[in-house]
């Protein structure tokens, strides 16, 4: 008898618990905390190279009030075709960066990234699912699409395509024209934010092909509650409507031809375009995502499986389109929202269906304690950001804006001041961050535009910064007389030959000009800067941070110079030979 009380104790204590977890307000104050740490997460200091060139043509089409469609900013691709398809997005953020600053283009990300949990969150309350088991939903969501979250353009793109896809798929309205002028209106919006607009055009035309086919084929009859009711002439309209929008931007056609050649040049340099296969079992990783994927792709297959004879194959088949694009790249992971929307909410009607009227409501209880548990387990171990939320006290500080390990933020102050007039070289992954700081100052040598640069510049850069056989047979051929680069690349013996001058080093960088009759005014110009400062400076030897930091400590802590030590400078070498035995990407 006791024994029964005691599990019936238990049983009474579970339901409470679950009760509990299935409440509306916990899962809304779980909702803050997860996109609380989503934006620490997004709000640490920038190490992605694209953010400065984006900003500065953010800055160009505010100024001029046009939308360029040749390239200006590099002197190797001067005038070369160029589509700036983020064009819009990129206002946004130089006008948020004009009244905030960059710290609040970082806090305009947090924002979005944010904004795109909370849709997720909705369309999943939307389509019927608890409360805690969406909170679920957008904490998986959140995990895979982790790698996705930065301080870049296809932020904006992700909150359009969440909110376009929810309202068709999820909302499924019967496409009047009201719906339509709305969906359109979307669209153009989308498609002069981010040319992956491309997506929503393709996801409609197979969901309409697909209906067709099952309509035509008899396997399912259309229902009221379909996407436009099952009508083919609204469906029809509606992929009109989308692919009409997409082409509403200032390259019309053009920009087809330009996303096909941009994937083909990416997808050979950069990470986020390798497939999602090639980071199983990267030791480096301290994050879930492929892990997760994995799961949720293989939830899709099964519920998809489990699902198809009962619900329309169109959904099915774009569920299963976009849950298979990470294979392709990585960089698809931010779209992963649809089959978590199809897998929990599939996971919802089996927890609703699956059981008697009697024990069903225990058996959602469960469930939704057993889903806040999940939450909870899972954003500690995979969520929580580097020192934990006491790292978002350091968050709201300007001076943190680029971490100044990653770009060379000393020297390009330097730079700025100087307005040297020798043609510049530096790896492509600081391109952006001069074009920005020193805007209109520099023109560049690449930066991560890699579609308007092009490839054997691209090719050329990675001899150079590497350091191969042909780097000055390459610095010759593009008549470079001044380099930016990072510290340890000018090694012992090649300032023995005195070839090149040093104008400039700190901890991370140094400036080098050629000794050359045609770079006179410009080694005049760094004379006289030192000179008047107070810093040693021999037009003969160079400069030396050890005589500069003693001389003007106050001058020395601006431009982040400090004593280097000869084992920091080793370490530096075995860095830049360790990058030329692996590294070919950014």
């Amino acid at each position: 008898m006791a024994e029964r009380t005691q599990s019936e104790w238990v049983v009474r204590v579970i339901q409470q618990c679950g009760a509990w977890a299935g409440n509306r307000h916990v899962a809304w104050l779980g909702l803050v905390l997860v996109c609380l740490m989503v934006s620490i997460t997004v709000m640490r200091p920038v190490i992605n190279p694209d953010l400065g060139w984006h900003l500065a043509l953010g800055r160009y089409i505010a100024e001029t009030g046009s939308i360029p469609d040749q390239e200006m900013f590099t002197h190797t691709a001067a005038g070369a075709p160029m589509v700036a398809h983020e064009w819009l997005s990129q206002l946004i953020s130089f006008l948020v960066s004009q009244s905030f600053g960059v710290l609040g283009v970082r806090w305009l990300h947090a924002a979005l990234a944010c904004a795109l949990l909370l849709i997720v969150f909705v369309w999943l309350r939307r389509d019927g699912v608890s409360p805690a088991l969406a909170l679920l939903g957008v904490v998986a969501y959140a995990i895979v699409a982790q790698p996705r979250f930065q301080i870049r353009p296809h932020m904006f793109y992700l909150v359009l395509y969440v909110l376009l896809y929810g309202y068709l798929f999820i909302r499924r309205p019967p496409l009047k024209p009201p719906e339509l002028a709305g969906i359109f209106v979307a669209t153009v919006l989308w498609a002069n934010m981010h040319s992956a607009v491309l997506i929503l055009p393709a996801l409609v035309w197979l969901y309409i092909g697909v209906e067709f086919l099952q309509q035509l084929s008899g396997w399912r009859a259309p229902l009221p509650s379909d996407l436009g009711e099952g009508k083919r002439s609204r469906l029809l309209l509606l992929g009109l409507v989308v692919g009409l929008g997409s082409m509403a931007t200032p390259y019309n056609i053009a920009l087809i031809p330009y996303v096909l050649e941009s994937v083909q040049i990416n997808s050979g340099i950069s990470t986020e375009w390798k497939p999602i296969t090639s980071f199983w079992g990267d030791s480096g990783r301290i994050s879930y995502y492929v892990e997760a994927f994995w799961i949720l792709l293989g939830a899709t297959f099964i519920l998809a499986a489990r699902r198809w004879r009962r619900v329309s194959c169109s959904e099915v088949a774009v569920v299963l389109v976009v849950a298979c694009m990470p294979l392709s790249g990585q960089r698809h992971l931010g779209a992963f929202f649809v089959p978590v929307l199809f897998v929990f909410g599939e996971l919802d009607r089996w927890l609703r269906n699956s059981s008697s009227a009697s024990s069903g409501s225990n058996l959602r209880r469960i469930g939704n304690l057993v889903a806040l548990a999940s939450v909870l387990i899972l954003s500690v171990s995979a969520l929580m950001p580097p020192g934990g939320l006491g790292f978002f006290k350091n968050l709201p500080s300007p001076r943190g804006n680029f971490r100044r390990d990653v770009f060379p933020i000393g020297a390009v102050r330097l730079m700025r001041q100087l307005e040297l007039e020798s043609r510049l070289y530096h790896p492509g992954r600081w391109g952006g961050y001069i074009e920005w700081e020193a805007y209109g100052l520099y023109p560049t040598f690449s930066d991560g535009r890699w579609a308007t640069i092009g490839r054997e510049v691209i090719d050329d850069d990675d001899v150079i910064s590497y350091r191969l056989p042909e780097a000055f047979e390459r610095l010759d051929q593009y008549g470079i007389d001044l380099m930016l680069l990072p510290r340890g690349w000018m090694t012992p013996k090649l300032r023995e030959e005195r070839r090149w001058l040093t104008l400039f080093e700190n901890v991370n960088a140094g400036l080098y000009l050629r000794r050359s009759p045609d770079t006179e005014a410009d080694l005049e110009r760094v004379q006289a800067y030192y000179d008047e400062r107070g810093v040693p400076f021999d037009s003969e030897f160079g400069f030396e941070e050890k005589r500069a930091f003693e001389a003007n400590r106050a001058w020395a802590d601006r431009f982040a110079i400090k004593r280097i030590h000869y084992y920091q400078f080793r370490m530096g070498i075995r860095q830049l030979q360790h990058n030329r035995r692996g590294a070919k990407g950014w």
